[in-house]
């Protein structure tokens, strides 16, 4: 009876042994899977991807969970959607930037402090936003179905703004919509005109949906 008992205690020993292998396993590989995509921008050949169009990078579904450092190149036109980023610092983009496409990312605030002259498109659609700042606004703003609560701007040269599809997004807005050809805002918080906040109803500008 005794060598019996013991038989099933050494089996139960061994099989819970083996399940803290397999979860350390397990973790081990998910953490192995982590650090691969942390580190996924690190071994990315820029200089190569840029070979042939040496002002155009595409970084799409690159599994990039941080925004790679570019400030020491001049690029143009980036593309970065598709990807796991959650913040994009200003530090980090390249020089003379005129397009930046970051769509379907987790990107939960964008703030530009400084002017970027060159910047003429931003396209941060189906991300995580509540907070857009720009300190000069680009040609064309892409914001579409995100959580926005704030977007904030400065500039006269927007002629294209996309904010539809953030159903937390008030109709007193804090930038001019005046001066704005187009102003998509389907699905926002209200169905009332966009007005600026310091502007006052008596100056509300009629924006057709």
């Amino acid at each position: 009876m005794t060598k019996l008992l013991t038989f099933f205690i050494l089996i139960s020993l061994l099989s819970c042994n083996n399940k803290v292998q397999d979860e350390a396993k397990t973790d081990g590989n998910i953490e192995k899977s982590l650090e691969l995509n942390l580190a996924e921008s690190d071994n990315l050949n820029f200089a190569e991807l840029l070979k042939n169009n040496p002002f155009e990078l595409n970084l799409s579904s690159k599994n990039l969970t941080e925004f790679p450092d570019l400030s020491s190149y001049e690029i143009h036109s980036l593309n970065v959607s598709d990807n796991k980023i959650e913040s994009i610092p200003q530090t980090k983009l390249p020089k003379n930037l005129r397009t930046l496409i970051a769509s379907n990312n987790e990107i939960s605030n964008f703030k530009l402090s400084n002017s970027i002259d060159a910047l003429e498109k931003i396209d941060l659609s189906k991300n995580e936003l509540d907070t857009f700042y720009v300190y000069n606004g680009s040609n064309k703003i892409i914001l579409n179905n995100n959580n926005l609560v704030y977007v904030k701007f400065f500039g006269n040269n927007i002629n294209y703004l996309d904010i539809s599809n953030n159903p937390n997004l008030n109709n007193v807005v804090d930038f001019f919509p005046i001066g704005i050809d187009t102003i998509l805002r389907s699905n926002i918080l209200n169905k009332k005109p966009l007005y600026d906040f310091l502007q006052g109803e008596d100056g509300m500008i009629i924006i057709k949906d």
